[in-house]
């Protein structure tokens, strides 16, 4: 193409072909611009279409999914990996003699700046009539308030307690010398910085064994925002 003078074309396409139009008479049951056997698109990373109608794109750059975006994006690996429930359990029962915060395997990772709604079923125990301290440890800077709910000194004794700072709760739940008491939390988190969030747990008095079950203990985190 050729002009006497500079001239920009802002859409420049070499072939255009229109869908046809009915005339008098005549009835389309399905209407095409173009029709090919096959077709490839692109002098590299080509975008191809067999004859058997197999569409094969090479490298495609779409949009990226982020959380909360309700388009029909290709979601992202990274956005596949914060997902936006999460759940952690554990392998095997955990216990300790110590009065001092120990791990109990219960480990979720958070994204910074999100908002999560966490629910947390704990089976607990003791040997003796001390009882079990349970905690939380979170990323730093975040703000949250649980509320837990649990057998306290007898299976008709019911206690509640609320947390909302790292470290144990001081609570002394399961003080009954047995195995396989409930304990149920709930709250939500606000984080700042990216980190995990974990369950702790420790003895109430020094060298009584306290237990987390792996049967029947397990987070859900989801993620709202």
């Amino acid at each position: 193409i050729a002009a006497s003078s500079a001239t920009t074309y802002t859409n420049y396409i070499s072939g255009y072909f229109k869908e046809p139009t009915a005339g008098t008479n005549v009835t389309f049951t399905n209407k095409y611009a173009l029709g090919a056997d096959s077709l490839t698109v692109g002098t590299s990373n080509a975008l191809t279409v067999t004859s058997a109608g197999v569409l094969t794109a090479v490298n495609p750059v779409v949009g990226t999914q982020t959380f909360g975006d309700s388009s029909t994006k290709a979601a992202s690996t990274a956005f596949v990996a914060s997902a936006s429930q999460l759940i952690s359990a554990i392998a095997a029962d955990a216990t300790t003699t110590s009065t001092s915060a120990s791990d109990s395997g219960l480990t979720v990772a958070l994204a910074a700046s999100a908002t999560y709604i966490v629910s947390v079923r704990l089976r607990i125990g003791c040997n003796n009539t001390g009882g079990v301290n349970i905690g939380i440890g979170s990323p730093s800077s975040s703000t949250y308030a649980f509320v837990g709910y649990g057998s306290s000194t007898s299976t008709a004794l019911f206690l509640r307690w609320a947390l909302a700072a790292d470290g144990l709760s001081g609570i002394a739940a399961c003080a009954f010398n047995t195995a396989g008491s409930p304990l149920d939390f709930y709250g939500k988190i606000v984080t700042t910085s990216s980190g995990n969030l974990k369950v702790t747990f420790a003895s109430i008095t020094s060298t009584q064994t306290s237990t987390v079950s792996a049967a029947g203990s397990f987070m859900t985190v989801t993620r709202v925002a």
